[in-house]
């Protein structure tokens, strides 16, 4: 009875609550599937159906200055997945074109593009190295790459009959990862 009585408390200061900011940053031609924030919070990143990575300053989104920056390197198909790396120099993302492209965050160019079998649903980068990236994806295969080898060479973390959905790094112990997918669960 306590927990029904918090969850309508809540409900009810949700609705009256008059300091929640809503804005609408219209800028992709279609659907967007993903959306990251940078690890500051001032930077943030969408991509969708359109096959665009977009690149937004929070600040000049919210007062409506200026557009955000497109990068130069689309995908082929939709984009699924996207991530910042500490530094925020790079963005990474994957699709259903089945390859990760990193991005360059200042130039907006291509740095490297990672092929897949089939398409990228998931990707994370290492808490306590942005050149580790793990990647889930639709042939049922984690993937482990070490961006800083002249021709990175994925390592197949785990392999299922069914396609992976999701793939995270544990934010301070990054050699545990939790991947998700339709029939074997967590």
């Amino acid at each position: 009875d306590s927990l029904l009585i918090k969850n309508k408390l809540f409900k009810e200061r949700l609705k009256q609550a008059k300091n929640l900011f809503r804005k609408d940053l219209l800028a992709h031609y279609g659907c967007v599937n993903a959306i990251e924030f940078s690890e500051g919070g001032d930077l943030l990143v969408s991509g969708g159906d359109d096959r665009r990575v977009l690149l937004w300053f929070v600040q000049d989104a919210i007062y409506e200055r200026g557009t955000p920056v497109v990068m130069q390197t689309n995908h082929t198909s939709n984009i699924f997945c996207l991530a910042f790396d500490k530094l925020n120099s790079k963005i990474f993302s994957g699709g259903n074109d089945d390859q990760v492209i990193v991005h360059d965050l200042k130039t907006g160019q291509l740095i490297l593009k990672l092929p897949h079998r089939n398409p990228v649903y998931g990707l994370s980068i290492n808490p306590q190295s942005d050149h580790v990236l793990a990647t889930a994806g639709d042939d049922g295969r984690i993937l482990i790459y070490d961006i800083r080898d002249p021709v990175p060479e994925a390592i197949c973390l785990a392999k299922q009959n069914t396609g992976f959905h999701s793939v995270v790094f544990h934010p301070t112990n990054p050699r545990l990862l939790v991947s998700a997918n339709a029939d074997e669960g967590i």
